[in-house]
């Protein structure tokens, strides 16, 4: 398990750790402990000195970046994002256009009823 000094960041629904750890850890050290926990890890991969972890619960998804520090530890950077809970473009669309309907037929209806002014007879062909 990593432990050490946490600093969270948040970036538009994504959490962000930098943390270090005095011991060696790797991606698959990383793979068991989030398996422990319940998550399930995606992909564990290598890109250049540093192991990337990525895994998911809950609507959740989790990615780890271990690299080797100086002194012999590890340094580790972890994001938390919420998943992809945005629409996609087309549901975006289909939806801002609905609504441009319906706000367009209320409009629509408003300005066709005629308007009353109390006191005043329904039609300008009729004399007092």
């Amino acid at each position: 398990m990593i432990t050490g000094k946490w600093a969270p960041s948040l970036d538009r629904g994504r959490v962000m750790w930098d943390a270090e750890s005095d011991g060696a850890h790797s991606g698959a050290d990383v793979m068991a402990e989030l398996e422990a926990e319940g998550w399930t890890v995606d992909r564990v991969a290598e890109r250049g000195a540093a192991d990337l972890v990525s895994a998911s619960r809950d609507g959740a998804e989790l990615d780890v970046r271990l690299r080797a520090s100086d002194g012999g530890g590890t340094e580790a950077t972890v994001s938390l994002a919420r998943g992809h809970a945005v629409p996609s473009l087309t549901t975006t669309i289909v939806l801002g256009a609905v609504a441009g309907v319906l706000v367009g037929v209320a409009l629509g209806l408003s300005v066709r009823r005629p308007r009353r002014s109390p006191g005043k007879s329904a039609s300008p062909l009729t004399r007092p």
